[in-house]
């Protein structure tokens, strides 16, 4: 590697996701028009706010549901791309309350290859390394669970038109924005990236009560190599379950 890369979490920090929950506020509420009244005309009535669409509705619901500081849910991660001609490969299997999450998260490539067991407590993180615990005071944001998908506001997203049926149940697509501005190591498995970024896009499915199903991330950076491609490519795809359940997050014992 020539030093682009800080680290990734085979020398013993986190991948991707440090997902969790929340965001800002909900959208607001429509405003509703009203007819100027004429001489010799009667006055008009306020006109009813329009119905939104299912898939505008799902949208508004998914905003709702991420401000929730303690929402909680179960993230399975996959993910890998390469660096030039190398290849690299990570997941976790993370349980998220609020701030606060426990997993575990495995890294394979760019010369390493590493299954680590963590636990983090607001800037308190633990790593499992093969001699035991190590407790570190983290205050770097990529160590937080907020906000989800380091989703920053509402302009970050809008319904791409698409939808998918899964198990008879119909699922609605957002698409990241050019306001979207993440950083990019927590969402492909680096601690840190030592190059621009090119381009990122994050699709999520949600379903109609606005509860996030699957997300996926691509992302390009480093510019054109010799062959013209990227020289990083990287995806990952995240898949939410169990939103709402309870899960008991504590330090280790020793």
């Amino acid at each position: 590697m020539d030093g682009r890369f800080l680290a990734i979490i085979g020398v013993g920090l986190l991948s991707a996701a440090v997902v969790a929950a929340l965001v800002l506020r909900g959208p607001g509420t429509p405003a509703v028009a009203t007819a100027s009244p004429t001489a010799n005309a009667p006055t008009a009535s306020a006109a009813p706010p329009a119905t939104p669409e299912a898939d505008d509705l799902a949208r508004q619901r998914f905003w709702a549901l991420i401000e929730d500081p303690k929402l909680s849910y179960h993230l399975d991660t996959k993910g890998g791309g390469r660096f030039g001609s190398e290849a690299y490969s990570f997941s976790e299997s993370l349980d998220i309350s609020g701030d606060a999450w426990k997993g575990t998260e495995l890294a394979h490539g760019l010369g390493s290859a590493s299954a680590l067991q963590i636990v983090v407590l607001d800037t308190v993180a633990w790593i499992k390394f093969p001699d035991g615990w190590h407790k570190n005071i983290e205050h770097d944001p990529y160590f937080r669970s907020r906000p989800l998908l380091d989703l920053d506001s509402e302009r970050d997203l809008v319904l791409s038109g698409k939808t998918v049926v899964r198990g008879g149940q119909t699922l609605f697509e957002l698409a990241s924005t050019t306001n979207y501005q993440p950083y990019p190591g927590r969402l492909i498995g680096f601690v840190a990236m030592g190059m621009r970024v090119d381009s990122i896009v994050l699709d999520i499915l949600v379903t109609d009560q606005g509860v996030p199903v699957e997300a996926t991330v691509h992302i390009l950076a480093g510019g054109p190599g010799a062959d013209g491609k990227s020289q990083f490519d990287a995806k990952a795809t995240r898949t939410f379950s169990k939103v709402g359940a309870a899960f008991t997050i504590a330090a280790p014992k020793p």
